[in-house]
């Protein structure tokens, strides 16, 4: 039999080895630029919280008419539960009657679960999606409090890249329109076994300082961003119940956090962002402080709504001009708006960060668990190719072998 000579041999040896090598990297350099086109396409607002982004799933949602048992709610359904999902979470469409004036309706509340380190706690972030009757488009109430949350989930989910302290559920709740009857639902009905830290809870708001008030007659320089949270001084609004010692002192913990986020790391000034006990009560976070946890609700345009009558509180809400080219004319235009959102985001940010740093995690346990979650996707490819690299060199050695004998 015919054998080749030694040195082509040797050059042969060498560029199939060559080849396996870049068969190899070739593996790795697809998958980082499979994975960086991936991350592009859910990263284009940055690592930073964006006001922006609240702002064009603000213009999406809103495009629904989402009352009750309509095909707008229901693309409004599915649109949120698909973004979910593209996040990496865990999604959930927990299904519950409501009641309508014309009858019983379903009802869909959309949960996004990120599981964290403690699994036995957890932070909510919430904001309802749902409209009233008479509002065909519902911006301010609420599609930038479902936006919000929206992004909340973004920079929890793909920007902080790590596993949280606690769980978090990112919540769209339905039917508040209908008396909060998604959250409280919820509350009874909790699809996780977990104890909720704290709830904080996005619903009207972008029309607030630093937006110049641009009402006529009006005779307020800014629109004010009211801050409601669980009471510690004036507890009219919960007179019925009788909060024990442990729950006032976390509620006063979870207002001393809030001051500082509020006052000292962003100087927004207290006459026109005030942070406050809760005596409205009039959204989806009275239910969570009724039951003793830690709540605050991010409201614009003015503290109390059409009391007085007061010129600075001309209700977007529930009427057909409730719109975000209405938001932008009140507002000034788009780039005034966006700073009013800002207000809202950056502080809701900022207090679930602080939350979830209140309750670090340090056990050997969860640090295990944590690598094993993290390894997940990463090292599945890794063996992949380890495997590929491998049977590229079986191969490389087999072919060798056949030509020489």
């Amino acid at each position: 039999m015919k054998r080749w000579p030694r040195k082509l041999l040797r050059y042969n040896e060498i560029v199939l080895i060559l080849l396996s090598i870049l068969i190899v990297l070739g593996s790795f350099n697809f998958h980082s630029m499979k994975s960086q086109a991936s991350r592009i396409s859910t990263s284009d607002y940055g690592s930073a919280p964006s006001s922006e982004h609240v702002y064009d799933e603000t213009d999406v949602i809103s495009q629904w008419y989402r009352y009750l048992d309509t095909p707008g709610h229901s693309e409004a359904e599915r649109y949120i539960a698909s973004v979910f999902e593209e996040y990496g979470l865990n999604v959930t469409t927990q299904e519950y009657t409501a009641q309508r004036e014309d009858g019983e309706v379903r009802a869909a509340n959309i949960l996004g679960y990120l599981k964290g380190k403690d699994a036995d706690k957890c932070l909510i972030i919430g904001g309802h999606y749902d409209v009233h009757e008479y509002s065909t488009h519902g911006a301010y109430d609420n599609a930038v409090g479902a936006g919000t949350v929206i992004e909340l989930a973004r920079l929890f989910s793909e920007v902080e890249n790590h596993t949280p302290t606690t769980s978090m559920i990112f919540a769209a709740w339905d039917s508040e329109e209908g008396g909060g009857a998604g959250s409280k639902y919820f509350l009874d009905n909790m699809p996780w076994q977990t104890d909720i830290i704290a709830y904080i809870n996005l619903d009207m708001f972008s029309l607030n300082y630093p937006v110049k008030n641009n009402i006529p007659l009006s005779n307020e320089e800014y629109y004010k961003m009211n801050i409601y949270t669980s009471p510690i001084k004036d507890f009219s609004r919960y007179d019925d119940i009788e909060f024990n010692k442990s729950t006032l002192g976390n509620f006063t913990k979870f207002r001393e956090i809030l001051e500082n986020i509020t006052y000292e790391q962003y100087n927004y000034p207290p006459n026109w962002v005030p942070v406050m006990d809760d005596t409205v009560g009039a959204s989806d976070h009275r239910f969570f402080i009724e039951r003793g946890i830690p709540g605050v609700w991010f409201r614009g345009l003015n503290e109390k709504p059409r009391e007085e009558r007061d010129l600075n509180e001309i209700a977007l809400k529930h009427t057909p001009i409730d719109r975000l080219e209405t938001m932008e004319e009140y507002a000034g235009g788009k780039e005034e708006l966006l700073k009013g959102i800002d207000t809202g985001l950056v502080i809701s940010y900022s207090l679930a960060t602080q939350i979830l740093e209140s309750h670090n995690v340090s056990s050997s346990q969860n640090v295990d668990e944590t690598v094993s979650e993290n390894f997940g996707e990463a090292g599945q490819i890794a063996i992949i190719i380890v495997t590929v690299g491998i049977i590229a060199t079986v191969l490389c050695y087999v072919f060798i072998r056949r030509i020489r004998y």
